[in-house]
């Protein structure tokens, strides 16, 4: 039986997410391309956001989409971007516009892809949850140019009431199913030994087009990924057919292009704010009060020479930490406290997806909410309040 290997990577699971070097993760990408891999599905959006982290050794976002998506292409992989929805949150228009917005002119090879998997009690279930996903698919088709490729399992669809959606059938199916290797209880992990797909396996569920990619194991093992556990998946078919599915020429070729300089650490400058010194500060208490490195402050600051009132530069992401009578007569410090929003907490609310729709820290909002003394425990109708982004 005719198949392609690919993979699927998001921000925390890439090539890319060990190294800082571009040469190296180049490598890593190229080295995904040599085991035989031929296309990757790339993480965009999650909710209304890039999927991306933030470094605090470097102050700043690092290993977003659009990094992982030259990367890919420039390693010869076709691409396909992905898109992580929270259908309870009803706000399609605002997930779908945010996708389309990451993912910019250069749209992949490979169809959109819409990441239907939770076990999430907050979903709503049948005509309504069909609703919603329907208004994505349109919003993107229409964004794209084509239709997107849906990525789910049959259990997902039986659990939430979406098995035969009448759209069902409109739209390419990307399953989920991992089977165990022959004689033990382990998922597959060797790509260049994928278990045999067969009539009854991977489920296909009912009222959709019969899948054409199969994500088949969460434990596999390829090389550029430093050892780290990958999704990897199969596309039914050859390699020209997955070509000529995509409407695709010709094969992408990897690019052989002259390797750039590596990142140098300390290059990266960052936004700086005021901080006022106090009597009896040194170096290494303040950076100790704003939570940066001392090696930081002393670049920020040419090694100088500590004075009262003197103004240091400090990050402007780095912690706002108010002195008493709140730093703004002269006293000292950094007086600024972040703006804030009152937000009413609604049934089946939980802190971590308040954290993630308005993009903050469930540590940022119990800074700012002495009443919550449990990370996992939120009252119905509390006010809370909310760090703006």
């Amino acid at each position: 039986m005719d198949y392609v290997l690919g993979v699927d990577v998001h921000s925390v699971n890439n090539p890319g997410d060990r190294s800082t070097d571009p040469n190296a993760i180049a490598a890593n990408w190229k080295a995904v391309y040599d085991t035989g891999v031929r296309f990757a599905f790339i993480k965009a959006t999650e909710n209304i956001y890039e999927d991306r982290v933030y470094s605090p050794e470097r102050k700043m976002y690092i290993n977003g989409f659009a990094e992982r998506w030259r990367y890919a292409r420039e390693a010869g992989l076709l691409r396909g971007p992905y898109h992580f929805l929270h259908p309870e949150l009803n706000n399609m228009a605002d997930q779908a516009n945010a996708f389309i917005q990451v993912v910019g002119a250069d749209k992949g090879e490979l169809p959109p892809v819409l990441d239907l998997e939770t076990d999430s009690k907050n979903w709503p279930i049948g005509k309504v949850l069909m609703s919603r996903i329907k208004e994505w698919l349109d919003r993107v088709e229409a964004g794209f140019g084509r239709k997107p490729i849906i990525y789910t399992r049959n259990n997902i669809l039986q659990v939430h009431g979406i098995l035969n959606a009448p759209w069902g059938m409109d739209y390419p199916l990307w399953l989920a199913q991992y089977p165990w290797m022959p004689g033990t209880t382990q998922e597959y992990h060797d790509p260049r030994t994928p278990p045999q797909w067969s009539g009854t396996f991977p489920t296909q569920p009912a009222g959709y087009q019969p899948w054409k990619f199969w994500q088949f194991t969460a434990h596999g093992v390829v090389n550029g990924f430093g050892g780290e556990n990958v999704d990897v998946d199969l596309f039914k078919g050859s390699y020209a057919d997955l070509l000529a599915w995509a409407g695709l020429a010709s094969a992408p070729k990897p690019d052989v292009t002259t390797p750039v300089e590596p990142n140098k650490p300390g290059v990266v400058i960052p936004a700086t704010q005021p901080y006022i010194v106090l009597p009896g500060d040194t170096l290494v208490s303040i950076a100790a009060k704003v939570n940066i490195a001392l090696t930081q402050l002393l670049e920020l600051n040419n090694d100088v020479l500590l004075k009262p009132n003197m103004q240091l530069k400090i990050p402007g992401t780095a912690a706002s930490q108010p002195q008493p009578n709140g730093g703004s007569d002269g006293s000292g410090g950094v007086a600024t406290m972040p703006a804030t929003f009152d937000y009413i907490v609604k049934s089946n609310d939980t802190l971590g997806g308040i954290a993630l729709q308005f993009r903050t820290t469930v540590d940022a909002i119990m800074a700012l909410n002495s009443q919550i003394k449990n990370r996992n425990i939120i009252v119905e109708g509390w006010v809370l309040k909310i760090p703006k982004a």
